[in-house]
């Protein structure tokens, strides 16, 4: 009896033993075939574009806040009382040299006037007939002093009332744009009421900006770039122009120790307008050449900034993105100064860069190529 019960135990053991085998072989074989089904699949990749690193010309520069100054502006101001008689300009528009822009009464000047040039004829006659009969011995020397001295005083008063009327008259001392004003006919000015602002054109204007005191280098005729900061539909704008100091001032500010300097920039500057603030660029050191990158390159992290670099992969038909961190310095252009961190002529990723990660397989094309087309590199 137990001879039977241990056969069938051991019949029961190797049965499970079979079942068991043949369960763990199928599921190998399961497990494999799904392997090498993934395994089948290429390896996930990203596309973008790449550029070697290049060296540009760098200038260490200091960036500042300047102020636009007209070299032709004048705030025109009657120096007499009278009452507008004549409005000669309209605000905000263009004047030329000479043009009459405010006339005040001088009807009484005028009347003034004819009745000093009666008075001088006949001092002037008076003078003649004197002079005729002082050869003679007929006149004394006294009366001739006399109607000598009362022509020159006749004289006078007409050019004091010339004088008076020629005040009483704003033409524009050269050409340009008038400002705002609120003058109408009847109007009476009191004396040194401002009129208006002329503001002229001469083809150039002054920027005036501060350096501290320790920028020795910075001299009359150093280079420098104006920004003009503009607001358009497309949001803000900056206008670059080159330019030149010109004057440096004599002083240094005692309470911000800085030193006055006025630069020069040529052209049309209409919009340019006086007072304007823009941002001054000034060279401080001598130009060397450093490496650069193009700015959308540049990712950035809590660990700081840093680019892909991209080494080509013997193993496969492209490249391997690694991280290599970067100290970046002033921007030029659509470039970024890369201070440590790159070699020139090495390959990054720049348009798509955001979409790596260290060690994921790469494929691209140089930036600047004319094909249309992503394709891959060997």
């Amino acid at each position: 009896m137990r001879t039977m019960n241990f056969r069938r135990w051991c019949i029961t053991l190797v049965v499970s033993l079979l079942i068991f085998a043949g369960l763990t072989s199928f599921k190998v074989l399961q497990i494999r075939s799904v392997i090498a089904f993934a395994e089948s699949f290429p390896e996930h990749s990203e596309t973008v574009e790449y550029q070697a690193v290049d060296l540009v010309e760098y200038t260490p520069e200091v960036k500042v806040i300047g102020e636009a100054v007209s070299p032709q502006r004048v705030e025109l101001m009657n120096e007499l009382p009278g009452r507008i008689v004549k409005v000669g300009f309209a605000s905000g528009g263009e004047v030329q040299k000479g043009q009459l822009l405010l006339q005040l009464d001088t009807s009484e000047e005028r009347a003034q006037l004819k009745s000093a040039v009666a008075r001088a004829e006949l001092a002037k006659l008076a003078y003649q007939r004197i002079t005729n009969l002082r050869k003679t011995n007929a006149a004394s020397q006294s009366q001739l002093d006399e109607a000598k001295s009362e022509l020159s005083i006749t004289n006078a008063d007409i050019d004091a009332l010339k004088s008076t009327i020629q005040k009483k008259k704003i033409v524009a001392p050269f050409s340009g744009r008038v400002g705002i004003h609120r003058l109408e006919t009847g109007n009476f000015l009191q004396g040194s009421t401002a009129i208006t602002t002329l503001v002229g054109n001469p083809g150039y204007i002054w920027i005036d900006f501060s350096l501290p005191q320790f920028h020795s280098s910075v001299v009359v005729s150093s280079p420098v770039r104006i920004r003009l900061l503009q607001n358009n539909a497309n949001g803000v704008d900056a206008e670059e122009l080159n330019g030149k100091i010109v004057a440096l001032d004599t002083t240094i500010s005692s309470s911000s120790r800085s030193r006055r300097y006025r630069a020069r920039v040529d052209g049309d500057l209409l919009s340019f307008i006086h007072n304007a603030v823009v941002e001054v660029h000034v060279p401080v050191g001598a130009s060397k050449m450093l490496e650069a990158v193009p700015a959308l390159a540049i990712q950035q992290d809590t660990l700081g900034q840093y680019v892909y670099r991209l080494d080509k992969d013997p193993d496969a038909d492209g490249f391997r993105a690694y991280r290599q961190d970067i100290t970046t310095g002033d921007r030029l252009g659509d470039k970024v100064v890369v201070k440590s961190g790159l070699d020139q002529g090495a390959r990054i990723a720049t348009v798509g860069a955001f979409k790596l990660k260290p060690g994921v397989l790469v494929y691209g094309r140089q930036s600047g190529s004319d094909r249309s087309s992503t394709t891959s590199v060997q």
